[in-house]
């Protein structure tokens, strides 16, 4: 009996030994569920920020009616936006100078705009450089589009440099409208066919009178991947009024196509 007993001491003293401790035990578990509870990474947002290029090749320059240049261009122009504040930086330069127009040409734009669901409304100003003539001209403008069918814009420019330095000392009003109709699957793009006008009103922009140009165009947007695009497009300009008065604009009716290369980011 006595032996029996000891024997019987000495298996739960075993047993009380090799039983984990509770308060131990729930130590343990809190540390596993320390270790395994996530850590919360702090969300870092992302600045709206936008960068676009370009770069085209065009038979003539065409602005506003004016034939400023009646051999083959390059135009190029890279644009950053932030929070609707665009800056712009564009230029224009002759490839061939077989005729008496020389339009080198380098202008900056600072641009805001405003959106409010289809209303866009934008202000903005232009510094215009011309270096063949030591030139340079001045140009505000406020304008609005809808993002509807046509997408309809209307723009007012306002030139107020010095006509003896290269300004235009004029004001501009153009109404354009335009529409893209999609016409295949490029990779996960779609090919459209862009057909758009415009008409404007000219009042003593760079002359003495009052007259205007109306143009209309189209042109293929092809997909090159997420980030440029391939434009081809044709277009034909007809001056009208003092614009097309040869005493005055003496600007002639004009069928001008080329091509453009955007990058977008």
């Amino acid at each position: 009996m006595i032996i029996l007993k000891k024997v019987l001491i000495i298996v739960a003293c075993l047993v009380a030994i090799g039983m984990p401790n509770k308060a131990y035990a729930e130590d343990l578990n809190i540390e596993e569920e320390k270790e395994s509870f996530p850590v919360e990474e702090k969300k870092v947002s992302k600045i709206p920020i936008s960068v676009s290029a370009d770069i085209a090749i065009y038979s003539d320059y065409i602005w506003r009616g004016f034939i400023l240049d009646d051999d083959p261009v390059m135009q190029s122009g890279a644009a950053v936006e932030l929070y609707g504040l665009k800056a712009i930086a564009w230029g224009n330069f002759g490839i061939d100078n077989s005729d008496d127009l020389d339009s080198v040409e380098f202008d900056i734009t600072l641009d805001y705009t405003y959106k409010y669901k289809v209303l866009s409304l934008s202000a903005g100003h232009t510094w215009y450089n011309f270096p063949p003539i030591d030139g340079r001209s001045l140009e505000f403008y406020i304008g609005g589009a809808l993002d509807i069918l046509l997408s309809p814009s209307f723009v007012w420019y306002h030139d107020y440099g010095n006509e003896n330095h290269g300004g235009g000392d004029g004001d501009y009003f153009i109404f354009s409208a335009a529409h893209g109709f999609p016409l295949m699957k490029f990779g996960e793009n779609d090919i459209t066919l862009d057909i758009g006008g415009h008409i404007g009103y000219n009042h003593k922009l760079f002359m003495d009178g009052d007259g205007g140009d109306f143009a209309i165009g189209g042109g293929l947007t092809i997909p090159i991947n997420k980030y440029a695009s391939f434009i081809p497009s044709v277009a034909y300009s007809v001056s009208f009024g003092d614009l097309a008065r040869e005493n005055d604009g003496n600007q002639k009716d004009k069928l001008y196509f080329g091509g453009k290369l955007v990058f977008s980011y």
